[in-house]
């Protein structure tokens, strides 16, 4: 018996040598040994299990490969990036070169995205009712509205704890992610424009995010898609902050930075561009221009990105502004190309852009 034992045993240590395993001379305990035996080919599973019955301490050393399968029941431990890095600043998509963790600002941007989004929903089934469409008849008109109202009182009171807290602590727009600073200006002009907010809260929060944006520009934490950002909807709110237009003017005239803005950014501020320029002030237009060339080059190099909807609503744009460089005549050059794809109306448009320039 100790014979069959001994060669068992010793059968058991050329295999796992083979396999680069290091088995103590007291044998292993009980889990391991069955990442052990899972590990093994078919040849080595044969030997008994008595070879292997726990003889050492529980501590003792085992090198398992990586590719050992997890026990039974039991969960592998996965290292977390950062894990052992408390505080660690968290980079997002489009968040800008310096990025914190979440705070509690997206807690009230998402509340805040809630009342918009179900107001609009209630809003297009009044104008449903409106049509006389059967199927809108659910919930009564004066239902819509009030619940519209609640929707209101809901944000007005989201913004005003946030305006409160942004007063007690200072803290608060420094320590958070440049994707919450982005939200948090998008509801406050969006909330403007739909009368939610009053004019104190909007001009509190704009203050302090435009202090915010300015620090960060001297720090050089804003990437250029955070720059054009902030210029198109601080150009679009016409809330005017000399010390941040001038700061954004500067880096708008830093044209090698914008060279990796994709469709996305040119097609989304473009069309808010475009939008607002009727309630522009005389005071923006520049600024607004200077948005549309920084964006010129790259626009010129995704000419044949777009559809040509989008194409064609990039060249209103321009036109709008009084502005044609040559970076985009490409886009116009691909619009005469496919004329035929274009509806009668989008002809019209076209035909009114190439007369102008």
């Amino acid at each position: 018996t100790v014979s069959v034992l001994y060669c068992r045993t010793m059968f058991t240590r050329r295999t796992l040598a083979t396999h680069r395993l290091r088995l103590p001379r007291g044998g292993v305990s009980a889990a391991p040994a069955m990442q052990l035996l899972f590990s093994l080919p078919a040849a080595a599973r044969l030997c008994s299990s008595d070879a292997l019955q726990p003889s050492a301490p529980q501590d003792a050393a085992v090198s398992i490969p990586s590719t050992a399968p997890p026990v039974v029941g039991q969960q592998p431990a996965v290292p977390l990036p950062g894990a052992n890095s408390p505080g660690l600043a968290v980079a997002t998509p489009s968040s800008g070169a310096m990025s914190a963790p979440a705070t509690a600002i997206s807690g009230w941007c998402n509340t805040l995205s809630d009342c918009v989004v179900k107001a609009a929903e209630l809003r297009q089934q009044l104008k449903m009712q409106e049509l006389g469409a059967e199927t809108a008849q659910v919930i009564t008109r004066e239902g819509l509205e009030e619940y519209i109202d609640e929707l209101k009182t809901t944000a007005s009171e989201e913004v005003d704890a946030l305006v409160t807290t942004m007063k007690e602590d200072q803290s608060l727009v420094q320590k958070a992610g440049m994707n919450e600073l982005r939200r948090s200006l998008y509801y406050a002009i969006t909330l403007k424009k739909k009368d939610w907010i009053d004019e104190p809260q909007y001009q509190t929060m704009m203050k302090g995010l435009s202090m915010e944006f300015l620090r960060r520009d001297y720090d050089g934490a804003l990437s250029a898609d955070d720059v054009l950002f902030v210029s198109t909807h601080i150009v679009m709110s016409n809330y005017y902050n000399r010390h941040l237009w001038n700061r954004m003017e500067q880096s708008l005239f830093k044209f090698k930075t914008f060279e990796n803005i994709d469709v996305a950014t040119v097609k989304g501020l473009s069309t808010k561009l475009f939008r607002s320029r009727k309630d522009a002030s005389k005071e923006s237009l520049d600024v607004r221009r200077k948005i549309l060339g920084a964006m010129g080059v790259r626009v010129g190099v995704l000419a044949n990105d777009f559809e040509l909807p989008a194409l064609l609503g990039i060249l209103q744009c321009y036109t709008q502004h009084d502005l044609m460089p040559k970076h985009v005549e490409p886009l116009a050059l691909r619009a005469i190309n496919h004329i035929n794809d274009f509806t009668p109306q989008e002809c019209a448009q076209l035909i009114g852009i190439l007369r102008k320039w």
